[in-house]
């Protein structure tokens, strides 16, 4: 899992230092050891520490991408990060620990939501995050996996139809 998912730098926030210049710190090298940490890890408090650094990312990933120039498409294509963090996501709202699950099942529904609303116009976005809610909804091994695919599957048709209106 330690490969980087994209070639190019996306996930990075500027921290203000006080000489009139910003730190530049990029999160996507370790972004696929966090994620094995955080799907996998045995100890209790690493696989928190993980969480927790996943769900800031994944919020930052999603005020960068909300934050892109609207004719600037390359500068918020997260496509090959979200190929591997929206099953994630699905998979940590399932997860057997609550405080994971409390932390993403609703990051998980946001995200829907936000990728639903029309002036987004990123139907990418879109279609990665139904490929991942119809995979967990075939998932052969994981009840809890299954319903909450579907249930993002009827988030993702409620909130279309509410934005139809």
């Amino acid at each position: 899992g330690g490969a980087r998912w994209d070639l190019e730098e996306r996930v990075a926030w500027d921290v203000p230092l006080e000489e009139e210049r910003d730190l530049s710190v990029h999160l996507d090298t370790i972004l696929p050891r966090v994620l094995e940490l955080a799907t996998s890890s045995l100890q209790y408090r690493e696989k928190v520490a993980a969480c927790e650094l996943l769900e800031a990312s994944v919020k930052l990933c999603v005020g960068i991408n909300a934050n892109a120039p609207a004719g600037n498409a390359a500068a918020a294509d997260f496509g090959a990060i979200n190929r591997r963090l929206y099953p994630a996501l699905l998979r940590l709202a399932t997860d057997a620990d609550g405080f994971v699950r409390r932390l993403f099942e609703p990051l998980t529904l946001q995200i829907i939501h936000w990728i639903v609303n029309p002036q987004r116009a990123a139907a990418a976005d879109s279609m990665t995050m139904l490929d991942a809610c119809v995979a967990a909804t075939g998932d052969t091994e994981h009840a809890g996996l299954r319903e909450f695919g579907a249930r993002c599957l009827g988030e993702f048709v409620a909130y279309s139809i509410k934005h139809k209106s």
